[in-house]
């Protein structure tokens, strides 16, 4: 894929080749014939193919050994291992000794290792081959997301299916490429478990290159990485994201014949356009299609990614800045993470929604980890993570909801606030008013013992700019939550004190 190309093999071999560039003139005046382009403006493959032997005949044809050196490793404590006591036997050779009942890795042979492994996804990624991350950890995936974003390549951060490589025929429906190479941050899916993608690799013959602990097994793993996996300073030493910037506006760095060389960005966009017509779209860049039955409202897969609305940054006024530190006063300084569920709430109130940068400037405020905060927020359906109308109309369609006819109401809302953007329905899983369903909420407020005749009412008068009484409606004859039918106890004066009692005591 020419966009892998254009972006480089690997963060850091991407760096390196940079920082030759910047330090060197003599490819300031380098014109797009470099690459050996046809007449309509094509990569010449037969070219490329001829870089791609004369790779093979260098033992460091990317120069990888420039790119690392223990002193790093040791200041990302790559060499922290866990207790004697989890060490797998087919570690041992990898172990320089231990300190205090910790194991500590060598990180002589880590250097070699990790040599070795980069070089060979250069090759992979030199040649377009498909390169997938998978980490499994929720506090640093992503990390590992960005860093295959930025590397142009795939990443799965979440739980795995068994199957995906094994049968991808029937799991996808269609019959799919599956990756050159594999990548895995951490080979293990918990304390315990190895990663069950490690044995699908394995069984699919694709390669895999895998930072293995002290209590992880290497056995599988075609180029193993000792090293620490589970600190956030190992991780972003193997996730090392920094970006390459481009000499000019006009103009995009490739990576040919072992230099970065300019081409115009016209001549390149063009190469993109007709490469996309020429191939089918089997993969897409976000996220892979999968068959799956209707999806309910309520369930949504959100992706924090930064988008248009996320380009300003996000700020709490100065009344909700005194409205916020009122709330932390609430919880003691060591407990300052159980506020981000109110402090969201200010920030969704303030902004109408609540995007990416309201959930980083909220974790920012109370020096909460950002993933942790995404977790928060997109677990409870409170959050509206997508843009909202002024009146949000939410839809209950639980069980007691759905016996007392919400589908009704919902098919009502929808025909009556179709076409006006001031109004978004949504429908959701338990508002918490069973006895009175069906229900529907507005913004804050509920309205309950619903009739289609009453959906229309309360639409109206929205649109009309009155607000109507919240609560049950007339037509019920309840005040609140009393039953329907009328009272079933307590329907006589209730006694009085000594009911009963004996009168000696």
């Amino acid at each position: 894929m020419l966009q892998k190309l254009a972006r480089g093999f690997f963060p850091l071999l991407r760096t390196s080749r940079c920082n030759q560039w910047q330090n060197s003139n003599k490819f300031l005046s380098t014109q797009s014939t470099t690459l050996n382009l046809t007449n309509d403006g094509d990569l010449n493959h037969t070219y490329h193919e001829q870089q791609c032997q004369k790779s093979l005949l260098e033992k460091d044809y990317f120069n990888v050994k420039q790119l690392i050196n223990v002193k790093e490793m040791f200041d990302a404590r790559l060499y922290m291992g866990h207790k004697e006591g989890t060490l797998n036997p087919y570690m041992k050779p990898y172990i320089f000794g231990s300190r205090l009942g910790h194991l500590i890795i060598d990180l002589d042979q880590t250097v070699h290792l990790l040599q070795e492994a980069l070089n060979f996804a250069a090759h992979i990624a030199f040649r377009n081959g498909i390169i997938l991350f998978i980490h499994k950890s929720a506090s640093t995936g992503h990390l590992v997301e960005q860093t295959a974003k930025n590397c142009g390549e795939y990443s799965h951060c979440r739980e795995w299916k068994i199957g995906t490589f094994t049968d991808s025929t029937t799991f996808f429906e269609s019959v799919t490429r599956l990756p050159d190479l594999v990548i895995f941050i951490s080979t293990l899916n918990n304390i315990f478990e190895t990663h069950p993608a490690i044995r699908e690799a394995a069984k699919m013959m694709i390669p895999t290159i895998g930072v293995v602990d002290t209590n992880t097994d290497p056995c599988l793993i075609t180029y193993p990485v000792p090293g620490n996996d589970d600190s956030i300073q190992s991780i972003s030493y193997y996730c090392n994201v920094n970006r390459l910037r481009w000499p000019s506006s006009t103009s995009v760095v490739i990576f040919v014949d072992s230099q970065f060389v300019l081409i115009k960005k016209k001549i390149l966009n063009n190469m993109l356009v007709r490469l996309q017509n020429l191939l089918p779209k089997i993969f897409q860049t976000s996220s892979l299609q999968m068959a799956q039955a209707r999806r309910s409202l309520s369930d949504a897969l959100f992706v924090h990614r930064d988008t248009d609305p996320d380009a300003e940054l996000f700020e709490f006024t100065d009344v909700n800045k005194k409205r916020a530190e009122a709330i932390l006063k609430n919880y003691p300084a060591e407990y300052r993470c159980a506020a981000a569920i109110p402090l969201l709430d200010l920030a969704q109130r303030q902004y109408g929604w609540l995007p990416l940068k309201a959930m980083n400037y909220v974790a920012d405020y109370i020096g909460m980890p950002r993933m942790r905060v995404y977790e928060v927020a997109t677990f409870y359906t409170m959050f509206n993570r997508t843009p909202v109308g002024k009146y949000h109309v939410q839809v209950c369609t639980t069980t007691p909801c759905m016996l007392r006819g919400s589908e009704e109401i919902l098919e009502a809302c929808k025909e009556f606030c179709k076409g006006d953007p001031n109004f978004t329905v949504n429908e959701v899983e338990c508002a918490g008013a069973c006895v009175n369903a069906p229900v529907l909420s507005v913004n804050d407020d509920y309205y309950e013992d619903l009739t289609r005749e009453d959906v229309k009412h309360i639409i109206s008068e929205l649109k009309a700019g009155r607000k109507p009484k919240p609560g049950p409606t007339k037509q019920s004859g309840r005040f609140s939550c009393e039953p329907a039918g009328g009272l079933t106890s307590l329907t006589s004066k209730p006694y009085g004190p000594g009911f009963k009692v004996r009168n000696d005591l």
